[in-house]
């Protein structure tokens, strides 16, 4: 990260959890432009971008193909979205994620992400639709299959870890 963001506090869990589960890699698909356009939230996403890539025009180390860092993005991007839409916030989180989901190729886990949304005041039906989403990404065994393998060539590589351990993790035993 070339520059540290402030985060909001009330948000910083759900920052925090979005970062553990690789939430990044989605921001960098043109999936995630496609659901800020849809969900209206596009002027949120430029400010944030343009902010991002000024930031990566002066980060040395900084490869991305497109100039952004897109952890610099994702705080200043909540932040916006919680102080603009705050009453939506939770709700937009949600449908983001649910676009997740559905063009996902990691591991996700959604429990603590539920929880700091469910305090962030989403409704029963935005918890539901985001549950039946979870619940389709789950059952997605080539997905499972091929992150499995994935994990298991990592192990080799390293030259360690437990196969059993991994193959229960992924509900395959």
């Amino acid at each position: 990260m070339s520059e540290k963001f402030e985060i909001i506090t009330r948000i910083k869990p759900l920052f925090d959890e979005l970062i553990n589960q690789k939430f990044i890699s989605y921001l960098e698909k043109p999936e995630f432009v496609r659901a800020c356009n849809r969900l209206e939230i596009d002027s949120e996403y430029t400010n944030a971008f343009n902010k991002a890539v000024e930031l990566g025009k002066n980060d040395f180390f900084n490869f991305s193909a497109n100039g952004i860092d897109y952890s610099d993005f994702l705080p200043d991007f909540l932040n916006q979205l919680y102080t603009n839409r705050r009453e939506h916030f939770a709700g937009i989180i949600s449908e983001l994620l649910i676009n997740d989901l559905a063009c996902a190729k990691r591991l996700i886990i959604l429990d603590s992400i539920l929880e700091d949304l469910k305090t962030l005041g989403l409704s029963s039906q935005q918890h539901s639709d985001l549950i039946k989403a979870f619940d389709q990404y789950d059952r997605n065994l080539l997905l499972k299959a091929e992150l499995l393998v994935g994990i298991l060539l990592e192990r080799v590589v390293q030259g360690g870890g437990k196969m059993e351990t991994t193959i229960i993790t992924f509900g395959l035993l």
